[in-house]
Protein backbone atom coordinates (compact mmCIF):
# COMPACT_ATOMS: atom_id res chain seq x y z
CA UNK A 1 0.00 0.00 0.00
CA UNK A 2 1.09 3.28 -0.75
CA UNK A 3 2.37 5.80 1.62
CA UNK A 4 0.25 8.55 2.78
CA UNK A 5 1.88 12.24 2.05
CA UNK A 6 0.49 14.60 5.27
CA UNK A 7 -0.73 16.43 2.70
CA UNK A 8 -3.49 13.80 1.62
CA UNK A 9 -4.36 13.20 4.80
CA UNK A 10 -5.23 16.84 5.79
CA UNK A 11 -3.86 19.98 4.12
CA UNK A 12 -2.62 22.87 6.06
CA UNK A 13 -5.47 25.09 6.97
CA UNK A 14 -8.16 22.83 5.99
CA UNK A 15 -11.27 22.05 8.33
CA UNK A 16 -10.84 18.22 10.04
CA UNK A 17 -14.79 18.36 9.84
CA UNK A 18 -14.89 18.15 5.68
CA UNK A 19 -14.30 15.45 3.48
CA UNK A 20 -15.89 11.77 4.39
CA UNK A 21 -16.27 10.29 8.13
CA UNK A 22 -13.58 8.46 7.35
CA UNK A 23 -11.48 10.75 6.32
CA UNK A 24 -12.66 12.78 9.96
CA UNK A 25 -11.93 9.89 11.73
CA UNK A 26 -8.57 9.69 10.33
CA UNK A 27 -7.38 13.08 10.49
CA UNK A 28 -4.47 13.84 12.44
CA UNK A 29 -5.25 15.40 15.80
CA UNK A 30 -5.09 19.33 15.94
CA UNK A 31 -2.59 20.99 18.05
CA UNK A 32 -4.13 23.67 20.13
CA UNK A 33 -2.56 27.08 21.44
CA UNK A 34 1.22 28.70 20.98
CA UNK A 35 2.41 25.00 19.44
CA UNK A 36 -0.10 25.32 16.66
CA UNK A 37 2.51 27.69 14.23
CA UNK A 38 5.53 25.35 14.38
CA UNK A 39 3.09 22.17 13.70
CA UNK A 40 1.55 23.76 10.80
CA UNK A 41 5.25 24.49 9.35
CA UNK A 42 6.24 20.84 9.77
CA UNK A 43 3.55 20.02 7.84
CA UNK A 44 4.60 22.55 5.20
CA UNK A 45 7.37 21.74 4.46
CA UNK A 46 6.62 17.72 4.68
CA UNK A 47 4.28 18.57 1.83
CA UNK A 48 6.98 20.83 0.02
CA UNK A 49 9.38 17.44 0.45
CA UNK A 50 6.55 15.74 -0.57
CA UNK A 51 5.53 17.53 -3.82
CA UNK A 52 1.66 18.19 -3.32
CA UNK A 53 -0.28 20.88 -2.30
CA UNK A 54 -3.36 22.15 -0.59
CA UNK A 55 -6.22 24.01 -1.94
CA UNK A 56 -5.28 26.78 -3.83
CA UNK A 57 -1.57 25.44 -4.10
CA UNK A 58 0.02 26.23 -7.32
CA UNK A 59 2.44 23.34 -6.43
CA UNK A 60 1.16 19.69 -8.13
CA UNK A 61 -1.42 17.55 -6.67
CA UNK A 62 -0.02 14.67 -4.59
CA UNK A 63 1.81 11.94 -6.61
CA UNK A 64 2.49 14.53 -9.66
CA UNK A 65 5.78 15.07 -8.85
CA UNK A 66 7.64 12.26 -6.37
CA UNK A 67 5.78 9.49 -5.18
CA UNK A 68 7.23 7.81 -2.15
CA UNK A 69 6.12 4.20 -1.31
CA UNK A 70 7.03 2.54 2.20
CA UNK A 71 7.29 -1.27 1.28
CA UNK A 72 8.53 -2.53 4.48
CA UNK A 73 9.60 -1.11 7.81
CA UNK A 74 11.11 -2.94 11.53
CA UNK A 75 11.52 -0.54 14.40
CA UNK A 76 13.99 -1.66 17.20
CA UNK A 77 15.65 -4.17 15.16
CA UNK A 78 17.96 -6.28 16.24
CA UNK A 79 21.49 -4.49 17.05
CA UNK A 80 19.53 -0.84 16.41
CA UNK A 81 17.65 0.05 19.25
CA UNK A 82 15.85 3.53 18.42
CA UNK A 83 16.24 3.30 15.14
CA UNK A 84 13.80 1.95 12.12
CA UNK A 85 14.83 0.05 9.22
CA UNK A 86 12.86 0.50 6.40
CA UNK A 87 12.77 -0.29 2.66
CA UNK A 88 10.84 2.23 0.26
CA UNK A 89 10.13 2.88 -3.66
CA UNK A 90 10.21 6.52 -5.10
CA UNK A 91 9.12 7.28 -8.69
CA UNK A 92 10.35 10.82 -9.34
CA UNK A 93 8.69 12.57 -12.80
CA UNK A 94 10.77 13.81 -15.13
CA UNK A 95 11.68 18.15 -14.43
CA UNK A 96 11.09 16.93 -10.65
CA UNK A 97 13.86 18.30 -8.31
CA UNK A 98 14.08 17.32 -5.11
CA UNK A 99 15.10 20.16 -2.52
CA UNK A 100 18.39 19.93 -0.10
CA UNK A 101 17.90 17.57 2.69
CA UNK A 102 19.83 14.88 4.44
CA UNK A 103 18.49 11.42 6.70
CA UNK A 104 18.42 11.28 9.85
CA UNK A 105 20.51 7.74 9.65
CA UNK A 106 22.14 6.08 6.56
CA UNK A 107 20.24 5.13 3.71
CA UNK A 108 20.99 2.86 0.55
CA UNK A 109 19.72 3.99 -2.83
CA UNK A 110 19.72 2.08 -5.97
CA UNK A 111 18.45 3.65 -8.79
CA UNK A 112 16.42 0.57 -10.54
CA UNK A 113 15.55 2.79 -13.54
CA UNK A 114 15.61 6.38 -15.39
CA UNK A 115 19.00 9.09 -14.65
CA UNK A 116 19.29 11.17 -11.23
CA UNK A 117 21.25 13.79 -11.17
CA UNK A 118 22.38 14.18 -7.74
CA UNK A 119 24.29 16.66 -6.57
CA UNK A 120 26.24 17.23 -2.92
CA UNK A 121 26.60 20.05 -1.09
CA UNK A 122 28.17 18.50 2.27
CA UNK A 123 29.62 15.21 2.86
CA UNK A 124 30.45 12.78 -0.25
CA UNK A 125 29.17 9.78 -1.44
CA UNK A 126 30.37 7.32 -3.24
CA UNK A 127 28.71 5.73 -6.29
CA UNK A 128 28.57 1.95 -7.18
CA UNK A 129 28.07 -0.94 -9.51
CA UNK A 130 26.84 -4.52 -9.10
CA UNK A 131 26.21 -6.73 -6.22
CA UNK A 132 27.07 -5.56 -2.95
CA UNK A 133 27.58 -8.96 -1.86
CA UNK A 134 30.32 -10.35 -4.08
CA UNK A 135 32.70 -7.71 -6.25
CA UNK A 136 30.68 -4.56 -6.19
CA UNK A 137 33.01 -1.80 -8.37
CA UNK A 138 33.28 1.90 -7.53
CA UNK A 139 32.22 4.10 -9.87
CA UNK A 140 33.06 7.62 -8.45
CA UNK A 141 33.08 9.60 -5.57
CA UNK A 142 30.48 13.03 -5.49
CA UNK A 143 32.08 15.18 -3.52
CA UNK A 144 30.76 18.50 -1.99
CA UNK A 145 29.79 21.10 -4.43
CA UNK A 146 30.04 18.46 -7.58
CA UNK A 147 27.50 16.90 -9.32
CA UNK A 148 26.70 13.51 -11.34
CA UNK A 149 24.51 11.26 -12.53
CA UNK A 150 23.37 7.87 -11.66
CA UNK A 151 22.24 5.62 -13.85
CA UNK A 152 19.92 2.11 -13.61
CA UNK A 153 22.04 -0.57 -11.36
CA UNK A 154 24.04 2.16 -9.59
CA UNK A 155 23.86 2.20 -5.93
CA UNK A 156 25.01 5.03 -3.63
CA UNK A 157 25.33 4.66 0.47
CA UNK A 158 24.19 8.29 1.93
CA UNK A 159 25.12 9.07 5.72
CA UNK A 160 23.68 11.13 8.40
CA UNK A 161 25.68 14.41 7.59
CA UNK A 162 25.66 14.03 3.81
CA UNK A 163 23.51 17.13 2.63
CA UNK A 164 22.63 16.42 -1.09
CA UNK A 165 19.64 17.39 -3.48
CA UNK A 166 18.73 15.07 -6.76
CA UNK A 167 16.43 15.79 -9.74
CA UNK A 168 15.41 14.04 -12.93
CA UNK A 169 16.46 15.98 -16.14
CA UNK A 170 15.68 13.04 -18.44
CA UNK A 171 12.35 12.41 -19.93
CA UNK A 172 11.83 9.16 -18.27
CA UNK A 173 10.66 8.49 -14.52
CA UNK A 174 13.79 8.05 -12.46
CA UNK A 175 12.76 4.80 -9.84
CA UNK A 176 14.97 5.11 -6.55
CA UNK A 177 14.88 1.78 -3.98
CA UNK A 178 15.81 2.78 -0.36
CA UNK A 179 16.64 0.74 2.10
CA UNK A 180 17.37 3.45 5.62
CA UNK A 181 18.31 3.16 9.17
CA UNK A 182 17.43 6.01 10.64
CA UNK A 183 16.16 7.05 13.99
CA UNK A 184 12.82 6.05 15.18
CA UNK A 185 10.69 8.52 13.99
CA UNK A 186 12.29 10.87 12.11
CA UNK A 187 11.12 11.95 8.71
CA UNK A 188 12.26 10.23 5.63
CA UNK A 189 14.22 13.39 4.76
CA UNK A 190 15.37 16.36 6.34
CA UNK A 191 14.66 19.34 4.77
CA UNK A 192 18.26 21.62 4.83
CA UNK A 193 18.49 25.67 3.89
CA UNK A 194 21.09 26.05 1.99
CA UNK A 195 22.09 27.65 -1.44
CA UNK A 196 19.53 27.86 -4.47
CA UNK A 197 19.84 24.39 -6.25
CA UNK A 198 21.01 23.76 -9.75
Amino acid sequence: MAEQSPCKRQAVGSSPTSGSAEERASAPARVAGPRRAPVLIVLALACAMAGCGGPGSSRPAVGAAAKREALGQQRDPIGARGRTLGLARVVIRPGVKLPLHRHEGTQVAYVERGTLTYTVVGGGVEVMRGPSDAHAVKVRRIRAGETATITPGQWLVEEEGDVHRAANRGRTPVVVLLASLLRTGAPPTTPVAGPAGR
